[in-house]
């Protein structure tokens, strides 16, 4: 505990010099502001994008304003369901073409689409929101950089609207629609993940080197058994969440039909 104590003291003192190189007097709530809305008037809002929520329930985000000269200054974050903001990163007074190289890396290894600078503060104050509930800290990278949000109003993403449920009565082949779909590669269990799926993953794989013929009814009798045990309320809870963000990702990907699916299954768990 002392450890992670001095842990958070020394980012805490990381964070405070720097927002006081960057000219910010945190004991002042008022040259706070006047600081942040002068680093605003210099620039104005560029782009925003976020990604496909991982099996972890993380994502990504990145959020940039250009000044009148055209260089972009551009921050990165990472946002999780259970965890709040979890890292941010950033790069100041970067050309456009350096700005599509960040966004090509960005968009290499996700499923990624633009989003409205309104709606992605609302997304990252409810996840700073959970940072402060558990007393999980807020990363100092992202107390800096959020500074250019300063302009941005929040406006909150109405699900319910997006989505077109009322005629969605989800059978099998919707499911299977969805399964085969790559956005949810990275949802499925793996060893260490946890100490009954280890346990359910080698069951299965000890039965079928057995008795391969049965494996079928074998592994619909381990789902029965284990189901509760690794599907917790909490769990299902998170994946529910998980599939609101996903989507979100489809409709703003214009892919509305998995948009749809997505959102009658988030309410079906």
């Amino acid at each position: 505990m002392l450890a992670h104590d001095e842990k958070i003291r020394r980012l805490a003192i990381k964070a405070l010099n720097q927002l006081k190189k960057d000219g910010i007097d945190i004991e002042d709530d008022e040259k706070v502001y006047l600081r942040e809305k002068e680093i605003c008037k210099a620039t104005k809002f560029y782009k925003a994008y976020i990604s496909e929520i991982d099996g972890s329930g993380e994502q990504g985000a990145m959020f940039s304003r250009i000044n009148e000269n055209g260089f972009i200054e551009v921050f990165s974050i990472v946002l999780s369901i259970n965890d709040g903001i979890v890292d941010c990163f950033g790069f100041s007074t970067i050309t456009k073409k350096e700005f599509q190289k960040v966004l090509n890396r960005f968009r290499a290894e996700n499923i990624v689409v633009p989003i409205c600078a309104e709606n992605l503060k609302y997304k990252l104050n409810e996840a700073q929101k959970i940072n402060i509930e558990k007393d999980f800290p807020i990363p100092y990278e992202y107390i800096c950089w959020s500074a250019y949000l300063y302009d941005i109003e929040e406006t909150p993403i109405d699900y319910e609207k997006l989505f077109n449920t009322n005629s969605v009565d989800l059978v099998d082949k919707d499911y299977e629609y969805l399964y085969e779909n790559e956005i949810f590669d990275t949802w499925f269990f793996e060893y260490e993940d946890d100490k009954t799926v280890d346990k359910f993953i080698k069951e299965v794989k000890n039965y079928f080197e057995k008795t391969p013929e049965k494996i079928n009814d074998i592994i619909e009798s381990l789902i029965d058994k284990n189901f509760e045990t690794i599907f917790t309320d909490e769990m299902k809870e998170n994946y529910s969440k998980m599939l609101v963000e996903e989507a979100f990702i489809f409709n703003s990907n214009k892919q509305l039909k998995e948009a749809d699916l997505c959102f009658a299954l988030s309410k079906a768990i």
